[in-house]
């Protein structure tokens, strides 16, 4: 029984509903059950055998209840629940218009019973599905404000005065009476639960949010912290590209000076290289050079001019950019150059370099002339570093091919004086040989 009973409240009732629907739907099939059982079964058992003749409007009531729980059996909870909102006031409608005689008044017991089944929308649907109270109240209210009307339309009249006066109409007003209590007790509940439930659900979703907000502040910290890493690693492939980069080519350029035996080659081959290499557009080398105990900033080799810089012009120390750098002995970096100190020339025309690198050759404070280098892009640092580098390296190249040029010009001098001693040795031992000879004429005479 329990089992049966159990099927029948379940009847309609689907995991995919929400939990108010569910709700609702079982609420639909016990308050038919209890409609058939206290209230449809007892009338038709009473009238069946007061008034035979009306059982065929009283199966109405079975054949309603069980085309409530066929209804949401296949899935039409709204159908279902509408039929049970509408029908007890309906049948309580029909029936006491075939009660009452033509012209009398309202049954007050059967009108209490009314008035408390057009509550039953309020029960059987949420508030989410208000459409569905506001409409099926107004039908309900319709439908008692029907009565004389369906009292005119309904000819077949019974004598059922007994239930306007004694125990019965009392009964009947008791009835609904109570079964308006029921319903204002059960929709109170309802509020109740409704209101319990929705605390929960506010406080289960307040912790959900306090969880999903540490969760995403977590979630946060690890994007933070991966991104961290990437950006390290990044970092790591970037200097280590930049590191081979620059290891690349400082030995590509470090070979050039041994190729070359003197300080133009040098110059020349050094400088061009080298502005393809880090992406410039002009440059050139300058050396220190050494006249009449005066020192001397002198163009050694350009690239990419549009003419070529008089290399025999001298700048004086102090004078102009890289006149001041001697003193400095720093690298200078400039993106904002004077207009009238270099263009670079173009298929349309002459521009302003964007950036100026000058960078002092040196090794062991050693100054020995400058690297300059324009470009239309900006130097990153370890392209500044790389020439910075070089320069030093090419500091000690440029050094040793002076050495070795003074080397050749001693030795150039030593072998001069090497001829000049044997050509006095020779005119020596000449002299010598001839007195040897005139003396030893004199004593054979």
């Amino acid at each position: 029984m329990k089992f049966l009973f159990n099927i029948l409240i379940n009847t309609g009732i689907r995991d995919e509903f929400p939990i108010y629907l569910q709700k609702r739907i079982r609420l639909a099939n016990l308050f038919s059950l209890l409609l058939f059982s206290f209230i449809i079964l007892p009338i038709l058992i009473l009238n069946l055998l007061m008034f035979p003749q009306l059982k065929f409007v009283l199966l109405l009531g079975p054949s309603v209840i069980l085309l409530t729980f066929i209804f949401n059996s296949v899935g039409k909870h709204q159908l279902s629940r509408v039929l049970i909102s509408v029908f007890p006031v309906a049948l309580i409608l029909v029936y006491q218009s075939i009660m009452a005689k033509s012209g009398e008044t309202y049954f007050v017991g059967f009108l209490s019973i009314q008035i408390s089944f057009s509550l039953i929308p309020f029960l059987l649907f949420d508030f989410r599905e208000k459409q569905y109270i506001i409409a099926l109240s107004i039908v309900n209210l319709l439908l008692i404000n029907s009565f004389h009307f369906t009292n005119e339309l309904i000819e077949v009249q019974l004598d059922g005065s007994f239930f306007r006066q004694g125990t019965l109409s009392q009964i009947l007003l008791f009835v609904g009476v109570i079964f308006s209590f029921l319903i204002f007790v059960a929709l109170n509940y309802l509020n109740s639960r409704s209101e319990i439930e929705t605390e929960n659900l506010l406080r289960k979703n307040t912790v959900l949010l306090r969880e999903m907000k540490i969760k995403q502040i977590k979630m946060q910290q690890s994007e933070q912290k991966l991104k961290t890493q990437i950006e390290k690693i990044q970092e790591v492939q970037i200097a280590e590209k930049q590191r081979n980069w620059a290891i690349e080519g400082l030995s590509d350029l470090s070979v050039l000076p041994r190729s070359a035996n003197n300080l133009q080659a040098v110059s020349d081959l050094v400088i061009s290289k080298l502005v393809n290499y880090v992406g410039a557009n002009q440059g050139a080398i300058y050396l220190i050079i050494k006249e009449n105990h005066k020192k001397y900033i002198q163009l050694s080799s350009s690239y990419a001019y549009q003419k070529k810089r008089n290399r025999t012009k001298k700048i004086r120390i102090g004078e102009g950019l890289l006149g001041r750098a001697y003193y400095e002995r720093k690298t200078v970096y400039l993106t904002d150059i004077p207009e009238d100190y270099t263009k670079i020339s173009s298929g349309i025309g002459e521009a302003s370099p964007r950036a100026l690198l000058i960078v002092p050759i040196q090794a062991q404070k050693n100054l020995e002339g400058f690297i300059e280098i324009a470009s239309f892009e900006y130097f990153d640092l370890h392209k500044i570093k790389f020439v910075e580098q070089l320069a030093e390296n090419l500091a000690m190249a440029i050094e040793s091919i002076k050495i070795n040029e003074r080397t050749k010009i001693q030795a150039e001098k030593l072998r001069q004086q090497d001829e000049k001693y044997v050509f006095k040795i020779s005119s020596l031992q000449a002299t010598i040989q001839r007195l040897e000879d005139e003396k030893r004429r004199e004593k054979n005479l």
